[in-house]
């Protein structure tokens, strides 16, 4: 393959990328609903606007080591396991955020 036949394929490849950022991609673009459907069940790849809220957090090492091992010896993820422990919290504990929230709208 010449220069010149390399050349054209890189120009190719650079549209491609091109029209795929500008919503001619390959990727559906999800309505606002199924967006946040898709973000409750924690499934956005592959649709366009459908994405999840995102932290980046650190943890202490026993933290960090208890989340690895135990979300692995479930067969779920990280990201899973960190949810349902928190969905556990929530539910369990509903009147601290009812408060917090009215805390914060007043303020």
């Amino acid at each position: 393959m010449s220069k010149k036949d390399l050349k054209i394929e890189a120009e190719g490849r650079l549209l491609n990328n091109l029209e795929t950022l500008q919503g001619g991609g390959k990727y559906p673009t999800a309505t606002p609903e199924e967006a946040a459907a898709r973000a409750a069940a924690l499934k956005t790849q592959g649709k366009k606007g459908a994405k999840c809220d995102r932290y980046n957090m650190a943890f202490t090492p026993v933290n960090y080591d208890y989340i690895n091992i135990v979300s692995r010896v479930k067969g779920i993820s990280k990201t899973k396991f960190v949810n349902q422990i928190i969905d556990e919290y929530r539910e369990n504990n509903p009147e601290i955020y009812k408060k917090a929230k009215k805390l914060i709208e007043e303020s």
